[in-house]
């Protein structure tokens, strides 16, 4: 979770009062001035008193603003430290990995950041928004899931999946993707999974999707990705990894669990296709 997230989750636990609410909502607009502010100045600049400013701290979990400022400073490292990845090419990632303080406990660090990774499909998406997602996906004509190169994969077992639950299911990941998706239109899903560094492939599908007025999912690791405004429903997950290429873990975890809340919902009609596979299944197991 990114510290804009982290604090934001504090501020709408916390019970303030106005003028705690306009500290609050002072810090989360200045995290970096923040952190190099004394009490008294960031009072001065709201016009209140340092033992407002002081007890907006303790309202937010905080024992004093001094600790409150050493979280800002470390979660504002670790999303430079992120932001910095996320702009490396594959041989950066590598090296980085590769330099001796990063191979100490590589299994640890490994094991951490895919328990974050998947702890952000849970922090970064509401149950609402999974809900609307598996309502589209019940009730669309059609349902175009694109993916390419390092994502087609992830495209390919989604759309495997869901054809089992839902009928008129499309995987699109070779590179006639526009030729895939001609036919579109407002009754159909168009569903992009596409993490940094983005694509231009992505940016055409997404924009034709928008054009031809069919709701458009899309699955990636930042609000900020270059197309993320073209989305309906925007779906995130972290992608950290801990060698020169992107994570899937939280991918395939939040993926599965959509499959599953579609099959689910529709059950009827998973029971019935899975009944008309059964023969298919049995004649290909082993014996």
């Amino acid at each position: 979770m990114d510290a804009m997230s982290a604090f934001s989750q504090r501020v709408h636990a916390a019970r303030l009062t106005k003028k705690e609410a306009a500290v609050a909502d002072y810090i989360l607009n200045n995290f970096s001035a923040v952190c190099y502010m004394s009490t008294g100045e960031l009072g001065r600049n709201l016009g209140v008193s340092d033992a407002t400013v002081i007890r907006t701290c303790r309202a937010l979990g905080y024992t004093s603003f001094l600790e409150l400022q050493e979280e800002l400073r470390s979660q504002l490292t670790r999303d430079a430290e992120n932001a910095q990845r996320i702009f490396s090419s594959p041989m950066e990632r590598m090296q980085t990995s590769r330099s001796g303080d990063a191979r100490q406990g590589l299994h640890l660090k490994y094991s951490r950041l895919m328990m974050q990774n998947l702890d952000s499909v849970f922090h970064k998406n509401t149950e609402e928004t999974l809900e609307q997602v598996v309502q589209l996906l019940s009730s669309c004509t059609h349902k175009y899931i694109v993916g390419q190169r390092p994502t087609a994969s992830l495209a390919e077992r989604f759309a495997f999946l869901l054809r089992m639950t839902v009928p008129g299911v499309m995987a699109s990941t070779q590179r006639v993707i526009m030729e895939d998706i001609l036919d579109i239109c407002p009754e159909d899903c168009l569903f992009v999974i596409d993490f940094n560094q983005y694509s231009n492939t992505a940016m055409k599908v997404l924009s034709y999707g928008q054009s031809r007025g069919a709701k458009i999912v899309l699955l990636t690791d930042r609000p900020t990705a270059p197309f993320a405004c073209l989305a309906d429903l925007l779906l995130l997950v972290d992608v950290d990894g801990a060698s020169f290429f992107n994570s899937q873990v939280a991918a395939v975890f939040l993926l599965e669990l959509l499959a599953t809340l579609v099959a689910d919902r529709n059950s009827e009609e998973t029971e019935r296709r899975l009944n008309v596979l059964n023969p298919y299944f049995d004649e290909h197991r082993l014996k």
